[in-house]
């Protein structure tokens, strides 16, 4: 098989994947394009489901290739690259959203405190903090790793 076309149906596949997820997702009703949360509604179109789950299943395909091609092959390193600093931008989105959606000191709460138990209970959107921030570390180190694995090996080649 030609070396473009393989790379170019490799490339392709993130997003036949992304794609395919989200059709059975919604199509099992797993996936609700509306989301309930704190007394307001949140629409999401397919399109923002669809643009993350390619890059999360990017950065999978292309680190397990990068790994197992022994860091070699040029377009594979430089599409995984490409897909880890995509990742690491992501992972800074989830944490900015996180905090903006969080139940705390910041809210509104009715009726009035006087009213509410005393206890008033904190929630995350979408998990502690520190481990999203413990999440994105590791992909810097990752991406830091792998780099200096590409770089080595360019060096002996030339």
């Amino acid at each position: 098989m030609n070396r473009i076309l393989k790379e170019t149906l490799w490339f392709c596949l993130p997003f036949i994947a992304a794609v395919i997820t989200t059709l059975i997702l919604t199509s099992l009703n797993l996936i609700s394009l509306l989301i309930n949360f704190h007394e307001a509604a949140y629409s999401i179109g397919t399109t923002d489901i669809i643009l993350p789950l390619v890059i999360v299943y990017g950065f999978g395909i292309y680190l397990m290739r990068t790994f197992f091609l022994k860091f070699t092959n040029k377009p594979c390193n430089y599409i995984y690259l490409t897909y880890a600093i995509l990742s690491i931008i992501l992972m800074t989105a989830a944490i900015y959203f996180n905090e903006k959606l969080s139940i705390d000191e910041g809210w509104a709460i009715y009726p009035p405190l006087s009213a509410a138990p005393q206890k008033i209970e904190f929630y995350n959107f979408i998990a502690n903090p520190l481990y999203l921030i413990l999440i994105q570390f590791l992909l810097i180190a990752l991406l830091a790793y792998t780099s200096y694995k590409i770089g080595e090996i360019a060096k002996r080649t030339i």
